[in-house]
């Protein structure tokens, strides 16, 4: 046989052999990789001498790797056994990556980076660490393990993380564990670095979120717990919480508050969450919201509280709460009362928020300043900063984050996800019809329609149509049905005199119907707007509901509702 032939029939032997091997020992999955790297892993923990077991298991889950790269089990495993190799680069790798895949179990890998963090024993990797311990606890709020193995590391190496880590937890609804936590860390003598005063902010705005009976305050987790502190620092904080919760509501003013009310610094915004002082007023604000209903003396308090707890830094929210109860209650004269007493304060709060640039804060006080002058009937123009119109159009730039004076006319930026507040909308256009600028409330709902259906709210839209053909129908005269006469020029009463007497007829109608203080503003801003047109008011039957009214010379006796045809028989000249 030639040398050529015996190297061929060998090279068929071996291929033959090697066939045989494979069919025997077919390759492994990523599965079967990671499932024999785990039992190596796991037969380690056992030995004294582990290394050489780990290092088997970590040359199967780098195998299973490089058939599935983003394998989250083999990465966490396997940046678990390159730290214990002393590999430690490699471990911070491998869990980024583990981290990156992501999945059910990303909670539990950014868990297991921070524990092996917290083995460096490097300032920046416990802060890391603790990063991490809060980003897996939010991601599993009910894992006390994780939160605890959080606190006990804030504790020993950053205590000031705990309050940030905190509000977080409250920010995304963690009412509980957030209560839960907070109070460990408060009523615990190892927790004297944590800021003690952030920490009954945390607890004030839990309770503010929580449903109890203020006449139980001391059954409540909170009200228990608090009642067992011995710290002197935190005792006067205290004792403000119980007063706050008993039948007398005291005056903001009062002394009972005093520590709420100078913690916090008036020119700049909370580093994390709120003030103290912003906490506290956000729980009476929330007490006036319980009380509201069925004892509305008991939610003036509050409200009063909550909104002049430090005079001169207002708060907006409790502000339009304050406003509204009064408003509900026909308590015009209060609310006049409140602004005579405040305004100044109110503009300055405003002012400060400007300066800040904080947005929100910016749009609650236009908003509020808006709907109060509406309701006082100050409707004003673009121009005058104490009336409604001016309020309510910087209210809804605010609310867009538009610079002040942007056109009021545009819909709301295309990425923006909510749309304008109908109130304030409805609340504007109002106040633009009320001022002879029917065709701009008009103009208003339109646009404003548009956005509601562009955003796929059909509630605001059904809202805005309907207030729009209200505006219509009183402020616009549009064509009367078939039959009817087309009002016009009578006698010397031009459509926009017609107009205006119609608006005077419409709010003497609702004060026939409820001769409240209300309608009483309504029923005088109606007659304010007449007499800008000329119309001197003569006389108001209220019985019969009829007008005199006065036009160069001439006086009219208008009946309620007015007809053109009506117009024309029942005006009269006097010499």
């Amino acid at each position: 046989m030639s040398i050529a032939r015996r190297f061929l029939t060998l090279a068929v032997v071996c291929t033959a052999i090697a066939s045989a091997v494979a069919q025997d020992n077919p390759p492994r999955t990523a599965l079967e990789l990671f499932r024999a790297g785990l039992q190596a892993q796991k037969s380690a923990a056992a030995m004294a001498a582990p290394n050489d077991a780990l290092t088997a298991a970590a040359k199967d889950y780098e195998s299973a790797l490089a058939l599935q790269p983003d394998y989250g089990p083999a990465l966490n495993n396997l940046a678990q056994i390159y730290g214990k190799l002393g590999q430690e680069d490699l471990a911070r790798q491998t869990f980024h990556r583990a981290i990156k895949a992501g999945g059910a179990k990303q909670a539990f890998y950014t868990a297991n980076f921070a524990d092996f963090l917290t083995t460096q024993g490097g300032r920046a990797d416990i802060a890391r660490a603790c990063d991490l311990y809060a980003e897996a606890a939010v991601a599993q709020p009910d894992n006390d393990a994780l939160h605890q193995k959080l606190v006990d590391t804030c504790l020993s190496w950053s205590p000031k993380e705990l309050t940030r880590y905190f509000w977080d937890l409250l920010s995304r609804g963690q009412v509980l564990q957030t209560q839960k936590y907070a109070l460990r860390v408060l009523l615990d003598p190892s927790g004297l670095s944590v800021p003690k005063n952030e920490l009954l902010a945390i607890l004030a705005v839990c309770l503010s979120r929580q449903a109890y009976d203020p006449a139980n305050y001391g059954q409540t987790v909170i009200g228990a717990k608090l009642a067992t502190n011995h710290d002197a620092m935190i005792a006067e904080a205290i004792a403000a919480l119980v007063k706050l919760h008993q039948p007398q509501t005291e005056d903001p003013t009062s002394p009972s508050y005093a520590w709420w009310r100078n913690e916090g610094n008036p020119f700049e915004p909370a580093p994390h969450g709120l003030w103290p002082r912003e906490a506290f007023q956000k729980l009476a604000l929330a007490l006036g919201d319980r009380y509201r209903a069925a004892d509305p003396k008991r939610a003036e308090a509050y409200y009063q509280l909550a909104a002049f707890l430090r005079p001169e830094i207002p708060e907006p929210d409790a502000l339009t709460r304050l406003a509204e109860l009064y408003i509900e209650s026909d308590k015009l004269d209060s609310l006049s009362q409140v602004m005579r007493a405040h305004e100044q304060e109110i503009f300055n709060g405003k002012a400060m928020a400007i300066r800040q640039v904080q947005w929100d804060k910016i749009y609650r006080f236009h908003s509020a300043l808006g709907m109060i002058y509406s309701a006082m009937g100050r409707w004003g123009d673009s121009n005058d900063p104490h009336s409604a119109i001016y309020q309510l159009e910087h209210a809804l730039n605010a609310e867009a984050r538009r610079p002040p004076g942007s056109n009021v006319f545009q819909e709301l930026p295309a990425g923006q996800k909510t749309g304008s507040s109908v109130r304030l909308v409805s609340l504007l256009a109002d106040s633009y019809a009320k001022t002879s600028r029917a065709s701009d409330a008009v103009r208003l709902l339109e646009v404003k329609g548009k956005e509601y259906q562009r955003l796929g709210d059909p509630g605001a839209l059904r809202s805005t149509n309907g207030f729009k053909e209200e505006i219509q129908r009183t402020y616009l005269r549009p064509s009367p049905p078939v039959g009817l006469v087309q009002p016009g020029p009578v006698n010397g009463l031009s459509p926009a005199d017609e107009t205006a007497v119609l608006g005077l007829n419409d709010a003497l109608e609702r004060y026939r119907a409820a001769p409240n203080k209300s309608n009483q503003m309504k029923l005088t801003q109606a007659r304010d707007d007449a007499a800008k047109l000329g119309l001197d008011v003569v006389q108001v039957d209220e019985k019969s509901g009829t007008l005199q009214v006065k036009k160069d010379g001439r006086e009219f006796s208008v009946p309620k509702k007015i007809d053109t045809q009506k117009l024309k028989a029942a005006a009269q000249t006097k010499q």
